[in-house]
């Protein structure tokens, strides 16, 4: 019993997480299994070409309203809620005194996070279900892999064996062009936290 109350506190304290922003969510609107979405809230001045432009790199605004069901032309409200399917960057980071590029990555790459991507990831709302037997794709920085499923298994013993904190702190460095994985970043210095599940 106590091992499922404790899973229970993690799982209840990854959804506080992720309710901060920008967070990851399956929750609604088309999406196909092997790709994760964020909701990223918008604020007061934003434009669906500035919100394009930041987490596709591109200004196919367009794309972006459709999916939303909005009017490409209307103009936004602050404090909306707009879903992102597969956006290559899912947030930029001014870097504070103190931070350090494995920090960084803890916040947006934490193993609770990493479950719920796990979760999203293959189209699963809930840990009932995964199954004996079923094969979940596992998605990692570089590259997908597989995994079957074994009686017993849940899926932070399975994070247990694929996640690694010091992977997403290289995706990091990568994504800004610093080559020492424990790279000198500088306060003040905006980095791309790119998605390192990025599916083309």
């Amino acid at each position: 019993m106590g091992k499922r109350w404790k899973w229970a506190v993690s799982l209840a304290l990854c959804l506080v997480v992720l309710a901060s922003f920008p967070h990851l969510s399956g929750a609604s609107g088309a999406q196909r299994e092997g790709s994760i979405s964020i909701y990223y809230g918008v604020k007061a001045g934003d434009t669906l070409y500035g919100i394009s432009k930041k987490h596709y790199l591109t200004g196919d605004f367009e794309r972006v309203a459709k999916l939303n069901g909005w009017d490409p032309k209307a103009k936004l409200k602050a404090g909306a809620q707009l879903k992102l399917n597969n956006p290559l960057i899912f947030d930029q980071y001014t870097v504070k005194k103190g931070d350090t590029l494995y920090g960084i990555a803890g916040k947006y790459f934490s193993r609770g996070n990493y479950i719920s991507i796990m979760m999203q990831y293959n189209g699963m709302t809930g840990t009932k279900d995964l199954k004996a037997g079923m094969t979940l794709r596992i998605p990692l920085p570089s590259g997908e892999t597989k995994h079957k499923v074994k009686a017993g298994e849940t899926l932070f013993s399975i994070s247990l064996d694929y996640y690694k904190l010091a992977d997403y702190q290289g995706a990091i460095g990568k994504a800004n062009g610093i080559k020492d994985a424990a790279g000198s970043i500088k306060i003040g210095q905006t980095l791309q936290i790119p998605n390192p599940f990025y599916a083309e």
